[in-house]
């Protein structure tokens, strides 16, 4: 029995030292147990990096697209002409505008027109998610703020190209995110 409260005394008295080298030890010679939270925001942090990538990555390809697919990719041809295509709707409908302010007037002006464009065809745009690189492309790239492209659906499966005034365009919340990573990383850095 002498010796089971000795080995239990020694044991208590390597425990004691060790708790008071713990205690007096610096917060990082500390370890920190490994917890969920910490697990779960690990997770978190790698998933909002693989999405921040995604988005780079794909707006890379809007901002140049030869050079980020090659010359003779027809991705890029395609996305290059789409970009083409969105500036002459956007030229045709300033023509309208101007047209309109210097030939009308209160009793005789353009009231309804439609500006076709293949953009507004495409499940690329109109479904795909793409139609917001185009709108950065047109707005950072081409340093065109007044009006801001958008796709809306005017019947089932219809979509037409309009363009909306700047200053009281709001991206849905949607793509907001996306507009602001873009703005940060290609823009503002």
């Amino acid at each position: 029995m002498a010796d089971d409260r000795l080995s239990v005394m020694s044991a208590f008295s390597a425990f004691q030292k060790k708790f008071s080298r713990f205690t007096k030890a610096e917060e990082g010679e500390r370890l920190a147990p490994v917890r969920k939270d910490k697990v779960l925001q690990q997770e978190i942090s790698d998933r909002e990096e693989r999405y921040e990538n995604a988005v780079s990555n794909s707006y890379r390809i809007y901002k140049s697209p030869f050079e980020a697919l090659g010359r003779n990719s027809s991705r890029a041809k395609a996305i290059d002409d789409d970009e083409q295509s969105l500036l002459k709707a956007y030229d045709l409908y300033k023509a309208i505008l101007e047209l309109n302010e210097k030939k009308g007037d209160s009793h005789t002006f353009v009231a309804k027109y439609e500006i076709e464009n293949l953009i507004s065809q495409k499940d690329t745009y109109t479904r795909g998610g793409q139609m917001v690189y185009l709108q950065c492309w047109f707005m950072f790239e081409q340093g065109v703020t007044d009006f801001v492209p958008v796709l809306e659906e005017v019947k089932p499966g219809k979509f037409q190209l309009r363009f909306v005034e700047g200053e009281s365009f709001r991206f849905p919340q949607t793509v907001l995110e996306q507009v602001e990573m873009i703005k940060r990383i290609y823009y503002q850095g």
